[in-house]
């Protein structure tokens, strides 16, 4: 493995194209989206818990390289991946090992304005044993046994990301503050606001920016409300706070990229 440059956590048609739905509960589904930045077909089970694991992987990524097929190929610890989707506390082997099934199960086509071709393919194409290790400190076995190394893992991309990470407008920034919120809505919410460089003056008007999320179905409307009021300290965190139907934003140090 080799080039060390951190990756981007994510890129503007991944939460602009509406790839991952606005909840924490997603079902397996064909969604055909359209947007006023373009198109998307997506077939899987995509919402904002994948979205979690994708920006990590992308974020923690140790190493990378370019496969002789062309696809990017992360090294990857899956300790850091637990840690990372269960917030304070390790999260769930089982949880990690769902979310990457459907990442790599999920089909997605984009037709975004502006270029004459569609892009499309797999998020991520496999996950594979890695022949390095590091050192396990403080690890031990169910039988208490201490543990020595622990593998890694290489993430195989797949042909759509690894396209959007070579063409698409890519944004760096640290995914833990908004990852395993039990509000997708807001994550959603938060995700698109990270691909824009300023506000609009005088913030978003916050049914356009539900919209922009795929999360403005008027049969919703009323609890994605409830749900973005009961995500307001997070969301304060982040400097994100809702006014008069109005999203403001605030540049504090939790919003950093």
């Amino acid at each position: 493995m080799s080039e060390m440059s951190r990756h981007p956590t994510t890129t503007a048609l991944l939460s602009r194209l509406q790839v991952f739905e606005p909840t924490r509960r997603p079902t397996f589904q064909e969604r055909s989206i359209d947007t006023s930045w373009g198109k998307a077909l997506v077939k899987g089970k995509l919402g904002q818990g994948q979205a979690d694991l994708l920006e990590l992987i992308l974020y923690l990524a140790q190493e990378s390289e370019t496969g002789p097929n062309g696809r990017k190929q992360l090294l990857v610890d899956q300790y850091e991946l637990r840690k990372g989707l269960g917030g304070s506390q390790e999260g769930s082997g089982e949880q990690l090992k769902n979310f990457l099934t459907d990442l790599q199960n999920a089909e997605v086509e984009l037709s975004p304005n502006g270029r004459n071709a569609t892009v499309g393919g797999k998020l991520i194409h496999a996950v594979v044993d890695s022949a390095k290790t590091i050192p396990a400190l403080g690890r031990f076995t169910s039988a208490g046994q201490k543990l020595g190394v622990r593998p890694l893992k290489v993430v195989v991309l797949g042909d759509l990301l690894t396209e959007l990470l070579q063409s698409d407008v890519k944004f760096y920034y640290d995914p833990h503050p908004i990852v395993g919120w039990n509000k997708g809505v807001a994550q959603a919410m938060v995700r698109h606001v990270k691909t824009h460089k300023a506000p609009p003056r005088g913030g978003w008007k916050l049914e356009t920016l539900l919209d922009s999320v795929g999360a403005g179905q008027e049969k919703d409307a009323s609890n994605r409300r409830r749900e973005l009021k009961e995500s307001k300290e997070n969301l304060a965190g982040l400097g994100i706070s809702i006014s008069n139907s109005r999203v403001l934003l605030e540049k504090t140090p939790g919003f950093k990229g």
